[in-house]
Parts: C-alpha cells; structure tokens; sequence
C-alpha cells in the first residue's frame, strides 16, 4: 500500500481496499451468523453453562464488527499512507466515547452495556476513519464501493 501511494496509484490502493473489506465482511457475516444460530450451544460445550450470559454481549460486538468489515481496512490505510496520526486521535476521542459510555450505560445494564459502549465506539472510530480516508486520501474502502478501473502507465 505504501509503495503504490508513494508511486499516486491510489485507484490500485482503493481497488485493494474494497477487495480486502468485501472478503472479510463475507468471513464476518458468516462467523455471526455461525454465532446467531450456534452461539449458546458453543458457549455452552466449550465454556460451560456459566458463560451463556455472555451471549447477548457477543452479538452486540458482532454486530458492531460486521459494521466495521464492512468499512475495510481503513486505519491500515491511513497509516500506511503517513496519517497514523489522525489514527491514533480517533483512537483517543472513541476510547474517551467508550469510557464515557461505560460509566452511563454498565452500572444499568452490566456486561450489555459494556458491549453496547464498546461496539458504539468502535463503529464511530470506523466512521470517522473512513471519511478521514476519504479525505485525506481519496480512498472510499467500503465493501460496496465500485471497484475502480486501473490503467498503468503507457497504457492508452
């Protein structure tokens, strides 16, 4: 990724993206849904019956991974391109989210709400990196994006 941006080939770069978030959002779909229907019976025969209570926490981070394969891999993207930098205060201001999150949501809802404010925030980390891609790089990494036509130098 670095070398194609450093040599402005960022259509090859979003092509790569889009490629890479659609097949990990078919390997994320398919392992929730795998959890959706078996999720209880795994938890049960390889944890025990003391772990089912964290079933619906494990949907809800599920959940806000398929959202985020969905995206692609952006922060990859932005730091391979010279912007660790707004990678890492996204990283900040969604972690400070998540706290925050915590404190409202877990003495009320536990586990639940733990899930919910880490999901939350990992999913506005993913947003705000995709249009800082899209920004800063002229990168849309989304599983459905168009796919871009490529020419290579000297082609006509």
């Amino acid at each position: 990724i670095a070398q194609l941006y450093a040599k402005k080939k960022v259509d090859q770069i979003q092509n790569i993206a889009i490629l890479t978030a659609r097949i990990t959002m078919v390997i994320n779909i398919t392992v929730t849904t795998g959890f959706l229907l078996f999720g209880r019976a795994f938890l049960l025969f390889f944890y025990g019956e003391e772990y089912l209570a964290g079933y619906v926490p494990l949907m809800i981070l599920l959940a806000g991974m398929t959202f985020n394969s969905f995206m692609g891999p952006i922060a990859n993207l932005l730091n391979m391109t010279g912007h660790e930098q707004d990678t890492a205060k996204a990283r900040i201001f969604t972690s400070l989210i998540n706290i925050g999150l915590n404190f409202i949501l877990c003495p009320r809802f536990g586990m639940v709400g733990a899930a919910i404010s880490s999901a939350t925030a990992s999913v506005i980390w993913n947003l705000l990196l995709f249009l800082l891609a899209k920004q800063r790089i002229n990168i849309l990494s989304f599983a459905f994006a168009k796919m871009v036509k490529t020419t290579e130098v000297g082609a006509k």
